[in-house]
């Protein structure tokens, strides 16, 4: 580890990675917390915990001096904050979510389980070496070049129009007076996976069209009308407070890592702010999963306050502790033999053409052991463990951490080689991908693929549409025949 971070040059204090070291810090401080003034409660399961969490924060630095941002970033923000910080909180202060008493023995099973996950990912997520800090200097014009499209005047119509379009499809189904609370903005759809395919493409199709007006714009430096009309459509289609937070972050972190360079230039502000979202806005936006809209101004004080101070102990960091539930569902019903991951391949099929659908597997463990509240995540890497057992995890560890060398490294060579003007669909895609692998990560399975194969679906079409566009614009035209050719 000592000759990576050699290699990767994070031991030096520079300008450009100060909030590296304020992600780092955070971090740390956090996991010192629940020890201070538990003296009692420093032993073997506390230990664990907490070398867990130091272990992800050591790769979550090597990874910010191998990248501005990237998956794996991601990857690591949400390993210690789930699987290291959020555990000793609760560890410690003797409240587990949902109720749970592990023992000891339960606890550090668990312990090596995340362990062996994080060490998997390690190996199988790799590096992006070409733009790490050492590179800097070589790759300075690219970490600081604005990314801009080109569009036709003939797309700059259609996509404010669509975007239009789409309000006024989702003002039908959702309402007006609707759109602006999470337990309120809902399609009123027969089938539930048909509502949430339209209301996932809908969405994405506003954020990503205003995403290429604005990066056209910038290009241009006029044409802004239609972009203030797809930012208009995209607040109100796309309110933070009517959205689940990932998608919250997933769209508007999204937006500011296209538009800014800060984002490239300043390695560490990405993984700060993602941290800071945990830390605050996490549990400040899951409150309006709870406020309806009859809810007075008291009320909804009342439940924004309480789930800012649940702190970690509350169902909003229960990652941890699922496994426990699962371990009780895999001694009574043994494992789902791949039947949760076909079902969440095949997220696009209705319940009612595939009447025998899996639900959601974190419904799955928690009805099936008649607990009261069944709306609950279910991490991806317990999500092996429940498809396929013990060995359910590594293999997991595997083709996840494969998945995010492959989109990391993509992502990046093309920034290397993008053409003003021209981004691929991935340069488009990858900055609202990011936030998107942390509900991944989060669970469940099955809803997650909706909203990354969703976003993605739009995002090629709307870049397709834009590129045949430009292509039939600059055909030339066919020239008349002469006098002369038309006698021979």
């Amino acid at each position: 580890m000592q000759s990576l971070m050699n290699n990767s040059g994070i031991g030096r204090v520079r300008p450009d990675n100060i909030f590296s070291w304020l992600s780092a810090i955070t971090l740390l401080f956090m996991l010192c917390i629940p020890l201070f003034g538990n003296a009692n409660k420093i032993d073997i399961v506390s230990i664990a915990l907490f070398g867990n969490g130091f272990f992800g924060v050591a790769m979550l630095w090597i990874t910010m001096a191998g990248a501005p941002y990237s998956l794996k970033q991601v990857h690591w923000i949400f390993y210690v904050t789930f699987f290291a910080i959020a555990p000793l909180f609760q560890y410690t202060s003797g409240v587990w979510p949902w109720g749970y008493s592990p023992s000891n023995t339960r606890i550090l099973q668990v312990c090596l389980l995340v362990f062996i996950w994080g060490l998997i990912f390690v190996f199988a997520s790799g590096s992006t070496d070409f733009v790490s800090q050492n590179y800097d200097s070589n790759n300075h014009e690219m970490l600081c070049r604005k990314m801009t499209f080109e569009l036709t005047p003939m797309a700059r119509t259609i996509l404010p129009l669509g975007c239009v379009a789409c309000l006024v499809v989702l003002l039908k189904v959702v309402g007006f007076e609707n759109m602006f609370l999470r337990t309120t903005n809902k399609a009123d759809i027969d089938s539930s996976s048909l509502a949430l395919i339209i209301s996932v493409c809908l969405r994405a199709f506003v954020f990503g069209s205003f995403a290429l007006l604005a990066l056209n714009a910038r290009r241009e430096h006029k044409y802004y009308a239609g972009t203030i009309v797809a930012g208009i459509c995209l607040i109100l289609t796309c309110f933070p407070t009517a959205l689940a937070r990932f998608n919250v972050a997933a769209i508007y972190l999204g937006i500011a890592i296209l538009l800014f360079p800060a984002f490239s230039k300043k390695r560490g502000l990405f993984s700060f702010l993602l941290i800071m979202g945990f830390l605050v806005a996490y549990p400040l936006f899951n409150a309006f999963k709870y406020i309806g809209a009859a809810a007075s101004f008291h009320e909804g004080m009342e439940t924004i306050v309480g789930s800012m101070t649940a702190g970690y102990t509350s169902g909003n960091y229960d990652a941890f502790s699922v496994m426990f539930w699962c371990f009780d569902y895999l001694g009574r019903f043994g494992c789902a033999n791949g039947l949760q991951l076909i079902g969440a391949i095949l997220f696009f099929i209705p319940r009612s053409i595939w009447p025998s659908k899996p639900v959601p597997s974190g419904e799955l463990v928690f009805s099936s052991l008649n607990f009261h509240f069944t709306d609950i995540a279910f991490p991806l890497p317990f999500e092996g463990v429940l498809n396929f057992g013990l060995i359910g995890l590594p293999v997991f560890a595997l083709g996840y951490g494969f998945a995010v060398r492959m989109v990391d490294t993509h992502y990046w060579k093309s920034r290397k080689s993008y053409l003003a003007g021209a981004p691929s669909t991935l340069l488009l895609y990858y900055p609202f991908l990011l936030c998107l692998t942390f509900y991944m990560l989060r669970g469940a399975m099955m809803t997650t693929f909706t909203y990354i194969f969703g976003d993605l679906a739009v995002m090629f079409l709307l870049h397709f549409i834009a590129e045949a566009l430009k292509k039939r614009a600059i055909q030339p035209s066919k020239s008349p025949k002469s006098p002369a050719a038309v006698l021979n």
